[in-house]
């Protein structure tokens, strides 16, 4: 590899970016502070403006066609979702998380320039520093000597905007009624996905081994009390174990972890399963292959899985699923070349954030959608760099 790459570090200047950019992605925290009509969705403003930035430069280099095979897969979900919008004619947070994946083609070009080294440093700079802005936003809800944050809904978004903080039931409480704790918004302004996002990155650390970050990240995630998340964050840890010869017993302890969790939050088959359907005509069938384009689908259930898939369609999952499956495939790739196993926590990362979507959905919120896209960009950066060592190896061998 370049070495001239690994060692570069982030500048003073590139950790001011970070923090700027860090502040964007926590808008739907931060605009809280101090509600302001004009600035409320000044995140989705950024999302178009950086869309239409990366479309051009994704333009100017053919799409990097030749270079990474998922360009071609996010042209025709970007496509896809122009498709959907034009017939269901809605616009609304699932349809901007959608626009992030248009940012592909600019990261990919700032990473052809920084090295995926230096990538992944900004990348765990930016997880860090949500991480922090999560943990502030939980001890500001639950401390009456803080309130930086507001949760009062402002005048301009009462009957738009639901409860933003409500009081929630611990993990190791038996009954609703035993709740003292808020459950916080955090950066991605509820706590389903913010704490999934939490739940990610300590299984990240987890896998890197940096012990301080993986508990830090797991306290919080466990007093946040989102059984979903913390599942899917043990179910991802046992399953990245699965090779040690303590496999077994890491097995028996998640399962029984999970168990007691959902017996203390009485666990109903019934009312996860049961499916409700509000789809009217042909709109079932456009949404079956093309998707709705809903964060709540008119076909869903507690198991908001089944709602994604109807948001994406059939076209829409398949093309989900050829993007994360690219993304698994260079994992194996950089086992063979790299003792680094920063792209393996960054798979487990990504697996946290699709199986706590069974329950709610974490995946297509912004801003985990945007690790999620920046994650895709890494992995296509991967595939070039090794591609061009192994080119000048069969010139040099020539």
């Amino acid at each position: 590899m370049n070495q001239n790459l690994t060692s570069k570090k982030i500048s003073a200047v590139g950790f001011l970016t970070m923090i700027i950019f860090s502040v964007i992605l926590s808008w739907k925290l931060f605009r809280l502070i101090v509600p302001i009509q004009y600035f409320w969705d000044m995140h989705n403003y950024l999302i178009i403006l950086f869309s239409i930035l990366s479309l051009v430069v994704g333009l100017r280099y053919s799409f990097y066609l030749k270079k990474s095979r998922t360009s071609m897969v996010i042209l025709i979900f970007i496509g896809l979702c122009l498709v959907r919008l034009v017939y269901f004619q809605s616009i609304g947070s699932f349809t901007m998380s959608s626009l992030v994946f248009c940012s592909y083609f600019l990261m990919l070009r700032i990473l052809m320039q920084v090295g995926k080294d230096t990538g992944f440093k900004y990348f765990e700079s930016l997880i860090i520093l949500l991480l922090f802005y999560n943990a502030f936003d939980y001890f500001d809800a639950n401390n009456d000597s803080i309130n930086v944050i507001t949760y009062a809904v402002p005048a301009f978004m009462e009957g738009k905007l639901g409860t933003l903080g409500n009081v929630n039931q611990p993990i190791w409480a038996t009954s609703m009624t035993n709740g003292v704790i808020i459950r916080s918004i955090g950066v991605a302004g509820t706590n389903y996905a913010s704490s999934a996002l939490v739940a990610a990155t300590a299984v990240y650390f987890f896998i890197l081994k940096r012990r301080f970050l993986f508990l830090f990240s797991i306290v919080l995630v466990v007093f946040w009390g989102v059984g979903s998340s913390l599942a899917a964050a043990i179910i991802v840890m046992v399953l990245s174990k699965i090779r040690s010869i303590w496999s077994i017993l890491y097995i028996i302890v998640a399962l029984s972890l999970i168990l007691l969790m959902f017996q203390n939050r009485g666990f109903d088959p019934g009312h996860v399963f049961s499916v409700k359907n509000n789809f009217i005509g042909f709109d079932l069938l456009a949404a079956v292959f093309f998707g709705e384009g809903k964060s709540i689908s008119s076909m869903h259930s507690e198991f908001r899985m089944l709602g994604l898939i109807f948001s994406l369609g059939i076209i829409g999952s398949f093309l989900s699923f050829c993007m994360f499956y690219n993304y698994y495939s260079f994992t194996k790739y950089d086992k063979i070349y790299s003792i680094d196993s920063r792209f393996k926590a960054a798979f487990f990362f990504l697996l946290v954030l699709i199986i706590s979507t069974t329950h709610y959905n974490t995946l297509f919120v912004f801003p985990n959608i945007f690790f999620v896209v920046a994650l895709f960009a890494l992995s296509s950066m991967g595939f070039i760099e090794m591609r061009d060592d192994t080119q000048k190896i069969s010139k040099k061998g020539f």
